[in-house]
């Protein structure tokens, strides 16, 4: 091979590699996505060529209601550390004190159209003025007021079945077993777990059937 035939491949691979290159970095730039730097040495042009390469892209979370019960990976439900059996008396059974707790809804409103983006599959019906953002553990059971695990955008009127398990039924159970707990006739924890497992289900246990849709 002649001298000439050496240097037109030399050349000609340099710019080959020099064009796969640009065509990566301009690929990755309209994604627009972060990149990070790896070192790939040509032996036909004995030179060190630096390209781009894509890390893995994580898949969005997506959260899935089911008949008035949130999902438990998204919404597992989260307590107050201020409210133990010990402190009831000074806490949630004080008439009003939920109140000095309750978020602004200026927050719960930001909360709730970020969630329904999460839950939207969920429902048909996607009006945020139609959802209240629930605290899946009350505040009067002892739940978090501003822990995001612990909201969750529920319709105010949900058919399940020809049965209304919106959040208007849902704060009838959670009234009465604040009196429950209150009357010291369930403990704090009994309480708790009765509403984060199937509020519906304690629902049906000590009021009945819910109300017809």
């Amino acid at each position: 091979m002649s001298k000439m035939e050496k240097s037109s491949l030399k050349i000609g691979s340099a710019a080959l590699l020099t064009q796969v290159a640009v065509l990566v970095f301009l690929a990755l730039f309209a994604k627009e996505e972060l990149a990070r730097a790896v070192t790939v040495k040509s032996e036909l042009v004995n030179k060190t060529v630096t390209i781009l390469e894509v890390p893995k892209k994580a898949s969005p979370m997506t959260c899935e209601a089911v008949d008035g019960l949130p999902d438990s990976k998204c919404t597992p439900g989260s307590t107050n550390p201020a409210v133990t059996q010990e402190t009831i008396k000074k806490t949630i059974c004080v008439s009003g004190w939920t109140k000095t707790i309750r978020p602004p809804s200026s927050f719960t409103g930001r909360v709730k159209v970020a969630q329904l983006k999460l839950y939207g599959d969920s429902y048909h019906d996607k009006v945020p003025s139609h959802f209240e953002e629930d605290h899946f553990l009350p505040l009067t059971v002892g739940g978090n007021p501003t822990d995001s695990k612990n909201l969750f955008p529920q319709l105010w009127h949900l058919n399940v079945n020809g049965y209304d398990a919106g959040a208007y039924t849902k704060d009838r159970i959670e009234v009465l077993i604040n009196k429950k707990i209150c009357k010291e006739e369930i403990t704090l924890q009994q309480g708790q777990e009765m509403l984060l497992e199937d509020w519906i289900a304690t629902y049906r246990k000590y009021i009945g059937q819910l109300p017809k849709f």
